[in-house]
């Protein structure tokens, strides 16, 4: 790196995204630079043509080609793969954006595992809960139970508690087999204390297993019908649906 694109990199790590345009523009012949200068626009929200990617090699193409390809609504398993192969260059650079674009892509396209991976290889330690909606839905939609609770108990000081967070993390106790835990915790979810303890309804659980169908193809649910089949959602593991319909009755009881 040459002097002027070590300034360059420094003044784009800390967000000045427009001392990077303007030390591409002192440096037309340098395509580390036009590259960064293209992320850096994208970055400031500045609309580059179709035609504008700039020709040449650098460390910085295929990142650069991350961002013009999803700036440009390109959101594919294609995209997710060329930001992969750029992460795992050994000659690659690393800052917060860059982390930032590849975890938004992987997210949007439900590539949970995806989405950790490249978390994992933000080794900084800045920012462990810049991340932690992803980092929870990814746990919980894979099944990383022990690791979304592991992670929550150690930052859930400093993030944000609504609904969705209280719902994950008080779904993966009761996938662990935490239930009381669970209780508590989701006893502080905003109008959910009438919901029925899990003893309750763990002792008549398989027969409402045995009403999903029925339920599942009935329009307007009450909301009795509503925490009947996310418990049965529960107990039969399904613990996706079962946030969505615990979601849906906690909506429910607020808008009677």
């Amino acid at each position: 790196m040459t002097e002027l694109e070590l300034q360059a990199w420094e003044s784009f790590e800390v967000g000045f995204f427009d001392e990077v345009i303007q030390f591409a523009e002192k440096s037309p012949s340098s395509n580390f630079l036009s590259h960064l200068s293209l992320i850096a626009k994208i970055e400031e929200g500045q609309i580059p043509g179709r035609e504008e990617f700039p020709e040449g090699e650098s460390r910085l193409k295929l990142i650069a080609e991350v961002y013009f390809d999803y700036f440009f609504k390109n959101h594919t398993r294609e995209t997710l793969k060329k930001y992969i192969l750029f992460l795992q260059n050994k000659e690659s650079l690393s800052c917060l954006p860059f982390f930032q674009i590849g975890i938004k892509l992987a997210f949007e396209l439900e590539e949970y595992q995806a989405c950790l991976y490249i978390m994992s290889r933000d080794t900084s330690g800045l920012n462990e809960e810049f991340y932690y909606r992803e980092r929870i839905q990814s746990y919980f939609s894979l099944n990383k139970h022990t690791e979304l609770i592991g992670y929550f108990k150690k930052y859930s000081k400093s993030i944000d508690m609504d609904l969705q967070i209280y719902m994950k993390v008080g779904l993966s106790l009761q996938a662990l087999g935490k239930f009381k835990e669970s209780e508590v915790l989701l006893a502080k979810v905003p109008n959910s204390k009438k919901l029925p303890s899990f003893e309750e309804k763990r002792e008549e659980f398989q027969e409402i297993i045995k009403e999903i169908p029925k339920l599942e193809n009935k329009e307007n649910l009450s909301l009795q019908e509503l925490k009947n089949l996310g418990f049965a959602y529960l107990f039969s593991s399904q613990f996706d649906k079962a946030e969505e319909v615990f979601k849906r009755a906690t909506i429910y009881s607020v808008a009677k």
